[in-house]
């Protein structure tokens, strides 16, 4: 009798054991179902908006910022070469070429510098991705090219400036060293200092060896120079008070086929148009080489003169290295002028007398001789009306 009442009591709590695990089990099925199905236990999500489930992994550190959103595509414009060409490292001759391409070839251009006369474009061989070519090898179809703005990345206690024409950057400040490259109009340029006369200005400058360079500061648009760094030829700065001297280095020139920069007279290597306001002289530093290389060079200058002046007088300065003179002509409208004089390597303060406010252009050659002749030239003009 007590063993079967045991037994029923045994039996009772058993199954309520078993009642219990089963209601356990089918309360835990639901809420798995309910987690699969995506229904949050909350209701503060409308009916509409279900809650989904995160499968991102959850990341150890938030110190790596998000990337913004692309907002917008380059656009990206075909052209069709109409020569061969060098793709170069910048918009300028004097910039390392990176390889050729062949005339007829298409191109992708992404942008014209401030001129218009050197085109970016999608060059795969090059580190960046990038090359630049002479604009007025490429026929775009009359299609608008976007002009690239200068960009420049300073730091707080470096002072910026503006070029206000294009120019050479020099490995040293003078005029006889060696030239690294070419900056464009409007390029705005870190200043790291400048020379004992403050007559030349030393710039952040990636294209040249050391990262720098020098411009002469009468080309360069600066609040204040005053506070800069005085630097030896060398970019090393110089003591107050000190006695060193700086004497101007003069490069043994190598006498070798000029860069052929493809100019021509309805495409000049240069181009100045003088005004009252503005630029008053202008200096430019090339070179040209017979019998290969650049065979010739031309430059295009506009005077300026008061209202109601039919002529105006320029100066002109030609200095020359090399082994070989200079052959320089004056044309105008398509055509050789005679009687207009001469200049020579050596002349200082030569007049031009010409009419104003209508282009001229002055051809550079190398005088044939024996053997690769070559003439590194620094032309200077100088308009006071």
């Amino acid at each position: 009798m007590c063993d079967n009442h045991l037994t029923m009591q045994y039996n009772h709590r058993e199954r309520g054991r078993i009642h219990f695990m089963i209601k356990s089990l089918s309360l835990a099925l639901v809420v798995l179902l309910l987690a699969s199905c995506g229904i949050s236990g909350t209701t503060d999500t409308p009916a509409s908006s279900p809650t989904i489930p995160t499968l991102l992994p959850t990341l150890a550190s938030t110190d790596t910022p998000v990337p913004p959103p692309i907002t917008s595509t380059p656009i990206i414009i075909t052209g069709t070469l109409k020569a061969r060409v060098n793709v170069r490292s910048g918009p300028g001759t004097g910039y390392d070429s990176l390889g050729l391409l062949d005339s007829g070839q298409t191109i992708q251009i992404l942008a014209q510098n401030t001129d218009g006369t050197w085109f970016q474009i999608v060059y795969s061989p090059s580190p960046s991705g990038t090359g630049w070519i002479a604009a007025q090898f490429v026929d775009t179809g009359g299609q608008s090219i976007p002009t690239l703005t200068p960009q420049v990345t300073a730091s707080a206690s470096a002072p910026t400036g503006t070029v206000s024409q294009r120019l050479n950057v020099r490995a040293g400040p003078g005029p006889s060293y060696d030239s690294l490259g070419i900056l464009e109009a409007n390029t705005v340029v870190v200043i790291m200092g400048k020379n004992a006369t403050s007559s030349w200005l030393q710039v952040q400058y990636p294209v040249g060896t050391t990262g720098r360079g020098w411009v002469s500061v009468e080309y360069v648009k600066v609040d204040d120079t005053s506070g800069l760094p005085i630097l030896d030829a060398n970019g090393t700065p110089i003591t107050p008070g000190s006695s060193t001297s700086i004497p101007e280095f003069t490069p043994t020139p190598t006498v070798g086929p000029a860069l052929v920069d493809m100019d021509t007279s309805a495409s000049p290597v240069a181009r100045v148009i003088f005004s009252s306001s503005g630029i008053r002289k202008f200096i430019y530093t090339g070179d040209v080489s017979t019998p290969e290389g650049d065979v010739e060079d031309w430059v295009e200058f506009t005077a300026n003169a008061p209202s109601g002046k039919t002529s105006v007088t320029l100066f002109a300065n030609l200095s020359c290295r090399g082994n070989s003179a200079l052959i320089v002509e004056l044309w105008q409208n398509g055509k050789m002028l005679s009687g207009w004089g001469s200049l020579t390597c050596g002349d200082i303060g030569r007049n031009l007398v010409i009419t104003p406010s209508i282009p001229y252009l002055l051809r550079m050659r190398a005088t044939p001789g024996n053997g690769m002749q070559y003439v590194n030239y620094t032309l200077t003009i100088k308009n006071n009306p």
